[in-house]
């Protein structure tokens, strides 16, 4: 009989000691999905009404405070030949918005695009940020220096914007600073054309009154061998995107095709204005007589088709980035697109009070900017569906 009672015991004993430690262990924590990755752009904010809970990780992340002003603009689509009739004014500086420029003469976007400079005669420069349209620096805002940034252009790299106007001198801006990072001297009347060779190396600027395009080694800020001619009148300036020829429009109805290596003229072509195509492979020349623009085969020689309007073409030009179109200004305050390969009128932007001095495409092609001697500038784009 003991013998069957003990492994009745042992059994009931055995049986006991496994409830007990089943109560006695811990609670298994539920399984918790992993916590997603917010970037700092979509960063929750907790206000003081809420608790964080204990799968939330609170760092210290900077906060990005949008207010109506600083709301970045939207994506609008690129400017093309199919949808130019499109464009509509997306942004105006004016008296309005007490913002207005004076006279205006010149605008231009940096290579990255995210600031646009806009100069003009007693109101110096004033560079805009392009997503949030706000003003981020005034340069040569004192009454007596207003007068002497007028002509401006960015480097390649975007690190410097030159400027000069009626100081006769080239000044260079740091434009992380927008402090002075060095002056070029040696022009004996005021400057009325800048431009940088692609590499970044060279600066070209010119003086109406003078005989030559002056060129400046960027790195010690020296000058270089002028390119010279028999009569004065130099303007407009700007290098070919492969940096072997500059054209200079001259007041003698002009263009003047320099090789930057010999110092000599290749080639002499009627126009007052000239820019290249992105791909170097058009020359766009401005015949400020007979108000129309001629768009020259730079490799062939010869002019592949003219470009004009019944009312007439005025000055500033820009290509757009694909150079399937050229921006002009007009003799009726207006801008002008015109299609590079039919030659023909695609659109013709209203609005300007007087004659279109500037005009610029971004660097993606998405905007087109304008300026005008009536003392206001305009920001178009395709209007969004």
């Amino acid at each position: 009989m003991e013998d069957d009672i003990k492994p009745s015991a042992r059994f009931l004993l055995s049986l006991i000691a496994f409830l007990v430690g089943a109560c006695s262990a811990p609670t298994p924590e539920p399984t918790q999905t992993p916590t997603a990755m917010l970037t700092p752009s979509l960063t929750a904010t907790l206000t003081s009404s809420q608790t964080p809970t204990p799968s939330q990780t609170l760092t210290p992340t900077a906060t990005l405070t949008l207010t109506p002003s600083a709301t970045p603009t939207p994506m609008y689509p690129v400017i093309t030949v199919e949808n130019a009739i499109d464009i509509v004014e997306i942004k105006r500086w004016d008296s309005n918005n007490a913002v207005s420029f004076a006279i205006a003469v010149e605008l231009v976007f940096s290579p990255d695009g995210k600031r646009l400079a806009v100069s003009a005669l007693g109101d110096g420069i004033r560079v805009y940020d392009t997503s949030s349209l706000r003003q981020v620096a005034a340069l040569g805002s004192v009454a007596e220096e207003s007068w002497m940034f007028q002509n401006i252009a960015f480097s390649p790299t975007g690190d410097l914007l030159a400027s000069g106007g009626s100081g006769n001198a080239v000044i260079l801006w740091n434009t992380e600073t927008w402090a002075r990072a060095g002056s070029m001297f040696g022009h004996t009347d005021r400057i009325s054309g800048l431009a940088f060779s692609p590499d970044g190396e060279l600066l070209a600027s010119a003086s109406r009154s003078e005989n030559a395009v002056k060129i400046w080694n960027l790195n010690n800020l020296k000058e270089l061998v002028p390119l010279t001619y028999d009569s004065a009148g130099p303007g407009h300036v700007t290098f070919s995107p492969d940096g072997k020829l500059l054209a200079s429009g001259w007041t003698d109805g002009i263009v003047r095709l320099w090789n930057v290596e010999t110092n000599k003229v290749d080639r002499q072509l009627t126009g007052s204005e000239a820019v290249f195509s992105p791909d170097g492979s058009l020359l766009a020349l401005y015949d400020a007589r007979a108000g129309l623009v001629v768009l020259w085969d730079v490799k062939r020689q010869f002019a592949v088709r003219t470009l004009t309007t019944t009312f007439g073409v005025g000055s500033g030009m820009a290509f757009s980035p694909d150079g399937g179109l050229l921006a002009t200004g007009s003799t009726e305050k207006s801008v002008v697109l015109f299609d590079t390969v039919s030659g023909k009128v695609l659109t013709t932007l209203t609005g300007h009070a007087r004659n279109v001095a500037s005009v610029a495409f971004s660097p993606d092609g998405r905007l087109l900017a304008s300026v005008s001697s009536d003392g206001n500038a305009r920001l178009w784009a395709v209007k969004e569906p």
